[in-house]
């Protein structure tokens, strides 16, 4: 499986993490919202204008439809359902500067202590691409390193712009929960 997106969106108001990974099969994905997971296959209509969708969500079969929204926001119908979608930029793999915050399965929030500037390994994993070097400059939402877990590739982002201070990894290396990656300096 290849990660495609992970990113968390405010749905109707309430934040929902989604993560979907593309399967060996064309149309078949992996889709995880929140802690729930999903294989989806997905269809398009033959005509390239039209942003309406067949999906089936573990044997259920759904219409949906994209459309065009203000700036980042877009609306979404499912089945004549209207769902109003918002990226959550700064959310999609940053972490806080004083705290990880990571859901457990009981949907709570559980705080570890962290060096002001850290960025985390969310996950035990591999990293497999750095993207950033001591003295570089990142803004916020930017990639500074990919990491593979459980099969699937994950893009680490910058939780703010700053310069980056240490690179505590290189390609290959294996890092636990919790580890820190990278520190950033605020400019």
């Amino acid at each position: 499986m290849f990660l495609v997106k992970d990113q968390t969106f405010a749905v109707e108001g309430r934040s929902r993490h989604v993560r979907l990974a593309k399967t060996d099969r064309p149309t078949f994905f992996v889709c995880e919202v929140d802690d729930k997971k999903y294989g989806v296959e997905v269809t398009r209509k033959l005509d390239p204008n039209d942003q309406t969708f067949t999906v089936k969500v573990d044997g259920k079969q759904y219409r949906i439809k994209l459309c065009q929204g203000e700036g980042e926001q877009f609306t979404v119908e499912v089945d004549d359902k209207s769902f109003v979608i918002k990226p959550e930029v700064a959310a999609k793999k940053a972490v806080r500067d004083e705290t990880l915050q990571t859901l457990t399965t009981k949907e709570t929030v559980k705080k570890l202590p962290l060096a002001k500037g850290a960025i985390i390994a969310s996950m035990p994993g591999r990293v497999v691409a750095v993207k950033v070097k001591k003295g570089d400059r990142v803004k916020a939402g930017d990639v500074v390193c990919i990491l593979e877990a459980m099969k699937m590739e994950n893009e680490i982002l910058a939780p703010k712009t700053g310069t980056v201070q240490e690179v505590n990894v290189t390609e290959g290396t294996s890092v636990e929960r919790g580890q820190v990656l990278i520190k950033l300096k605020s400019s």
